[in-house]
């Protein structure tokens, strides 16, 4: 009989012990779990915070480029004469490619536009810029026609692709002249920039 109860504990023993293990092990992956899940959450916020800080720069260097050409004598004169001259000076399709632009939309201080140009067209330097200059033509509109002068900077998404859009309101370049308009400058952030992003 005393063989029996030896089995009996012995069983039970097991029982508890391969239990108690069990329950360690759970409770062991749960930590862990835990702990991979807050790795992957400060990870993923670390990213998140880069994504920013690279955009914040883009959109500033936007907003600058926006009020260079915006802000200036040359620009204010051309939305009070017109002259074609201005346009041939100062945007050759040159002017994209160095200035990583590709496109600039001018619009008078009623909100008509005055001037559309793609640098992209027969330079290519990217397929879907055209549609996506015709996107942001639609998604960034010009100042409101108060005379005030305002500069700003915004993202935005049109067919699938990211699109930083400068704008700034023509005035002249020491800015004393009441707004005249306004100037956007696009740029299409293509592989090179999103890859800055990862």
């Amino acid at each position: 009989m005393s063989t029996n109860l030896d089995r009996w504990v012995a069983w039970r023993l097991g029982a508890i012990l391969l239990g108690s293990a069990l329950v360690g092990l759970v409770l062991s992956l749960l930590v862990i779990r835990d702990r991979f899940h807050a790795l992957e959450a400060w990870l993923v916020e670390q990213q998140l915070h880069r994504v920013e800080r690279v955009l914040g720069q883009e959109m500033q260097e936007m907003e600058r480029l926006a009020a260079d050409y915006a802000q200036w004598d040359d620009t204010l004169a051309y939305m009070q004469s017109k002259d074609a001259g201005f346009v041939t000076a100062n945007f050759p399709r040159e002017t994209g490619e160095n200035l990583n632009t590709d496109g600039v939309i001018l619009w008078d201080a009623g909100g008509h536009e005055r001037l559309a140009i793609d640098f992209v067209g027969e330079a290519d330097f990217h397929p879907l810029a055209a549609e996506l200059v015709d996107g942001v033509r639609a998604a960034v509109p010009p100042f409101p026609d108060d005379g005030r002068v305002r500069r700003d900077a915004m993202l935005a998404f049109v067919g699938g692709h990211a699109a930083g859009s400068g704008r700034a309101s023509v005035t002249d370049s020491a800015e004393k002249a009441p707004a005249n308009g306004s100037l956007a400058v696009v740029r299409v952030l293509d592989a090179a920039d999103l890859a800055r992003l990862e």
